[in-house]
């Protein structure tokens, strides 16, 4: 059981992440699909205001921006996102 460990935790702590490779053969090897068909796995994001007035969360797209919700004053609202999103808040 000793070497399964080391196995799972083969590298230096606090080493950041290797990065992606989709062509790596270990993925092929062990039969690894993507499930999103190439597309980008949803996320859950959570947006916090501590001002004392409620703010505009914005979606900055490649077109503009898209007013998606308004925080209120001390608030939390949840969005679905995913990687590479962009989002701006207005007071």
């Amino acid at each position: 059981k000793w070497s399964v460990n080391k196995w799972v935790r083969n590298k230096a702590w606090g080493t950041p992440p290797a990065p992606w490779s989709p062509e790596h053969p270990a993925l092929k090897r062990f039969g690894w699909r993507n499930q999103n068909d190439g597309q980008d796995a949803p996320c859950h994001i959570s947006f916090q205001n501590g001002f004392a007035a409620p703010v505009t969360l914005l979606w900055i797209s490649s077109v503009g921006t898209q007013q998606l919700t308004t925080i209120p004053q001390q608030g939390k609202k949840a969005q679905m996102s995913y990687d590479g999103h962009r989002f701006q808040v207005k007071a």
